[in-house]
């Protein structure tokens, strides 16, 4: 059977790497938490930047929507007046 210094010893031990284990977890979880909080900055950047450019694009859809209507307008007034000629 093992010496109470043996035993003492062993426990001491055990007690080392396990606070050394939770030291590196911390660590591990803390780079994780980092990376994730970084992640979530730049997607929620990319969401803002995506709603900007379906802000615009639906912009320049509406006015060039309105430049066709336009155009469409002046061709049945050509149409129209060509009609007239007949």
């Amino acid at each position: 059977m093992a010496t109470t210094e043996e035993r003492f010893a062993s426990l001491e031990s055990f007690r080392t790497e396990t606070l050394m284990a939770y030291k590196d977890m911390a660590f591990k979880m803390t780079m994780q938490q980092g990376l994730i909080e970084d992640a979530v900055g730049r997607l929620a950047a990319f969401r803002n930047e995506m709603n900007e450019f379906r802000a615009e694009q639906a912009a320049f859809n509406a006015r060039m929507d309105m430049r066709l209507d336009n155009i469409v307008a002046s061709l049945a007034i050509i149409v129209q007046k060509l009609d007239e000629r007949k």
